[in-house]
Order: C-alpha cells, then structure tokens, then sequence
C-alpha cells in the first residue's frame, strides 16, 4: 500500500517537475508554485517510500529510496539557489530529473514485483 502511493506521488511530482524542467531549458526562471507543488508531492512520496523501504526485506525499494535521496538533495541544492538567485548550474539541473529517472524505474519495478 505505502509503495503504491510512493509511487503515485512521486509520479505526480515527476508530472509536475516537468514545468519548472521546461522553463529551465528556455532558459526563463521557474514559476515558483510549480516548484513548491513539485517539492510538496515529493515529499510526501519519499515519506511513504521511506515507511514501506525500512520494513521491506526486498533490496529494490531501499535502493531505489537510496537514488530518491540523492535526487531530493540536489533538488534542495537547486530550490536553495532560485532563492538566493544564484545561476543554476547546468549539471545540476540536469542530474536531478536523470536521477529522479532512474529511481522511479526502479520503484516500480519494486511495485511490479509484488
């Protein structure tokens, strides 16, 4: 139950992370509600991933909890410096949906599975 609403929530922060992805790449800066949406379902997701991964004996969920982390770290790291209106650095903007990417696979491999 708590990895299928991991799930549904991360995939609506991914949807919504779209937006802020868009405005980067035209090189305009993030509207700022997408970002908070995007963040709020984000950490909603990974608190239901953290509840189920930490009671889980299967690998993939941790793992895939692991990825998540890293993606959550670098999108603090990016929200932090929309705020200060410090330049984003390009390979950050890019590693956070690559690595949101792959950590998604691999929760719904781990949803799959069951």
């Amino acid at each position: 139950m708590y990895l299928f609403l991991a799930g549904m929530f991360l995939l609506a922060a991914a949807l919504v992370g779209t937006n802020p992805l868009w405005q980067f790449v035209r090189k305009l800066p993030a509207r700022m509600k997408f970002v908070w949406i995007h963040g709020g379902l984000a950490v909603i997701g990974v608190s239901f991933l953290i509840i189920h991964a930490t009671s889980s004996p299967n690998p993939t969920p941790m793992l895939a909890f692991l990825i998540l982390l890293i993606t959550f770290l670098g999108g603090v790291g990016l929200f932090a410096l929309r705020r200060m209106k410090a330049p984003v650095p390009a390979g950050i903007a890019l590693i956070h949906p690559l690595a949101a990417i792959v950590g998604l696979v691999l929760l719904f491999q781990a949803i799959l599975a069951r």
